[in-house]
């Protein structure tokens, strides 16, 4: 072999195995802002609550946070639709307000597409068609209390 093309075949090596690298140390790396917020939500709920209890929902954000870091995709959207299965059934006695505003932190800062699943309505599975019409229903609800407020001004 020539001495150029040798040394373009290294260089090649090179930049792959970097690019490897960083690909996998970035994998591992991974941390989800949006599940920074929520967490840091029920904290909130827990100190200002005067009664329920609040560590399933932690634990279960641990889940989804395991999910994420391994880059399990349909885990997290299995366990953060558990987290909002918890949030609509007030597990744990916390109060409807606080449920209320952790879903509502929820919705605003979580990717769509870990909420709710991207198919077309007709093609969705019984545990898909579940959670579509759960997000539906705590919506409809924070939009209720949303237009209650505003007319109270």
């Amino acid at each position: 072999m020539k001495r150029p093309v040798l040394h373009k075949l290294v260089l090649i090596g090179i930049a792959v195995g970097a690019t490897l690298h960083l690909v996998a140390s970035h994998a591992a790396a991974y941390s989800a802002p949006w599940l920074d917020q929520v967490i840091e939500a029920v904290i909130m709920e827990q100190e200002l609550a005067k009664s329920g209890n609040y560590d399933s929902y932690l634990q279960q954000l641990t889940q989804v946070r395991t999910a994420t870091e391994k880059g399990d995709f349909i885990g997290v959207r299995k366990g953060l639709d558990r987290f909002l299965e918890m949030i609509e059934s007030k597990q744990g006695g916390i109060s409807a307000d606080a449920a209320d505003r952790i879903f509502l932190v929820t919705f605003k800062v979580a990717p769509y597409r870990a909420l709710l699943p991207l198919h077309q309505e007709d093609k969705l599975d019984p545990a898909q068609k579940k959670a579509v019409e759960r997000v539906k229903r705590l919506a409809a609800k924070i939009a209720e209390s949303q237009e209650r407020a505003a007319l109270s001004f």
